[in-house]
This record gives C-alpha cells, structure tokens and sequence, in this order.
C-alpha cells in the first residue's frame, strides 16, 4: 500500500513524498525500491537485534570494568596495612633514620674531642711539696670521651659538653692519695708504677659536681687517665 507523508501513521518517517510501509506489531517498518516485505522486515529484525546486542554488551563491559575496579581497590586495601600498622612502620623507619643520623653526628663529635684533648697542655698538680705535670694521651681521650667510666650519666654528659675547660676543672685539686700498679695486663698499666688520686668540686651555674682525677704515673712522666664527674 501507499502512504503520504503527512499522514498520522507516517508523522516524520523518511523523506520522500511517497513511501510504502508495512506494520509488524506495532513497529512501522519501511519497504525500500526493489525490496519485498519479507526483505525489508528480515533487515529490520537484524537492525533491531544488533542495536540490542551492542547495547547489551556495552552494558556488560561496563560492569565488567566495575567489578574490575572494584577488585583492584580490594586488592589494595588488603595489601594495604591498617592505619596504626602504617603509622607504627612509618614511626620505626623515621625512629632508625634519627638515630643513623645521631650516630653519624656522635662519631665525628667524638673524634674532635679525642683531638681536642690530645692538643691540652700538661695540668701542674701537686703531691705534697712535689709537683708533677700531668698529660693527656690516647688513652685519656679513650678513657673519656668513648666510656662513661665511674662517672654518673649526668656528669658525664656535662664533662662531654664542656671538654674545652677540661684542664680548668683539674688545675688546683687536691691530692687525696696514691696506689701502687697492680701489674694489670692492659695496655694502659703497662709501665705505669703508681697511680695518683686528686679531688674538686666545682660549681657551674646550679650545676654541681665533685671531680675525681685518676693520674698514672710512670716515673719520668705522669699522664691523665680519668676525671670522673658525680
């Protein structure tokens, strides 16, 4: 059959004057030039099918590439340790670098005071009526600096941060006593005949100490072994 465009049924269907249609329940299907009903409803059903068969698959690929993405966020969130593990991790990693550092710092600290001490002139002291020049050596700056000794935390600390003044601390104490060698095996006694003890209290702002120095004495020469600050 024949219909116009302008009629109800055809409002805004194709853009000649005159086409033929055929409806299929309810769908209006064109009929094209040279093309039999059976034709032009078989193309329509294909066209209709695939239209649907490509919005359906563009519908599964895109929940596809959510559950994809959901799974990968899972994934991450497992491998991801809990807040207070991560904050714990971070706290051992930034903890281990401080101290790294700190020991970096101590070590080259503590090298220049080995030197510092090494460069002291000799402290006079006295024994009674005799006096004796005191030294510093290797084994004063090991003694010192790398060992706490018999000194308190504190006052070791303190003898640390005031190296400088070391020789000041020792000049005029008082002889307390002597003690003859022991033989001990060490590098440090070897040679040594009798060891001298001088005391000193000194007094730095609010901070007080009573200092014990701890001379070897080697007969020609007489060295600094330890000053103890408590």
């Amino acid at each position: 059959m024949k219909m116009k465009k302008s009629t109800d049924l055809l409002q805004g269907k194709g853009e000649n004057e005159e086409q033929e249609w055929i409806t299929v329940k309810g769908k209006h299907i064109p009929v094209g030039e040279k093309e039999s009903k059976e034709e032009a409803v078989k193309k329509f059903v294909e066209s209709h099918e695939n239209k649907t068969n490509n919005a359906q698959k563009e519908k599964d690929e895109q929940i596809d590439e959510r559950e994809q993405n959901s799974e990968n966020l899972q994934k991450l969130d497992k491998n991801k340790p809990p807040p207070d593990e991560e904050t714990e991790e971070l706290r051992k990693e930034t903890i281990q670098k401080l101290v790294q550092t700190l020991n970096k710092v101590t070590k080259i600290k503590l090298q220049d005071l080995v030197k510092l001490m090494k460069s002291f002139e000799p402290v006079e002291l006295k024994i009674y009526d005799k006096k004796i020049a005191a030294a510093f050596d290797k084994y004063s700056a090991n003694k010192n600096i790398y060992t706490r000794g018999n000194s308190t935390h504190k006052g070791f600390i303190f003898k640390l941060d005031n190296m400088k003044d070391l020789p000041k601390f020792i000049k005029d104490s008082q002889y307390t006593h002597s003690k003859d060698e022991l033989g001990k095996d060490s590098k440090q006694h070897k040679g040594v005949k009798e060891w001298h003890y001088f005391k000193k209290e000194i007094q730095i702002g609010n901070e007080k100490y009573d200092v014990i120095i701890n001379v070897r004495d080697k007969g020609s020469k007489q060295y600094i072994y330890e000053v103890i600050f408590k």
